[in-house]
């Protein structure tokens, strides 16, 4: 019990340590500096955008419930068994942003409630319209 003790206590201070090193930001972060690591991405390469969901299925109804800078969270109206949460899931998004279910694809996550959508970019497809749909359907869900 006591090696237990000590064992934790230098953890926590090392990591304390760790922490204190770090220096702080020079400048505070701006919208512009969060987006690259916000929910909507866009790839390296400019082809496809990576939109972060945190899935919540066996809701009532599928809707976007709130968005936040890690992830969009989505209720999704299915049960989370064999891929019906996943279909429903990629049905909604094809639903929301108005594109057919094909150009939505699960990039990763089929298991796990933290899930990644691509879908393909293009001049009508950008993070900046990706985002503000999202951001209209939480406003939309909340009144």
């Amino acid at each position: 019990d006591r090696y237990m003790g000590g064992m934790f206590a230098r953890v926590v201070r090392a990591a304390m340590v760790r922490n204190a090193s770090k220096k702080p930001p020079t400048k505070p972060e701006t919208a512009a500096a969060i987006a690259p690591s916000g929910p909507v991405t866009l790839s390296m390469d400019g082809k496809a955008i990576f939109i972060t969901v945190s899935a919540k299925p066996g809701a009532r109804v599928s809707n976007v419930v709130r968005m936040d800078e890690e992830a969009v969270t989505i209720d999704i109206a299915a049960p989370p068994k064999e891929g019906e949460a996943n279909e429903e899931l990629r049905e909604y998004v094809a639903e929301v942003l108005h594109m057919k279910k094909g150009q939505v694809q699960l990039a990763r996550g089929d298991r796990s409630r933290h899930k990644v959508i691509a879908i393909p970019a293009s001049p009508q497809f950008t993070t900046a319209h990706v985002l503000e749909v999202f951001a209209h359907c939480v406003t939309q869900n909340q009144s």
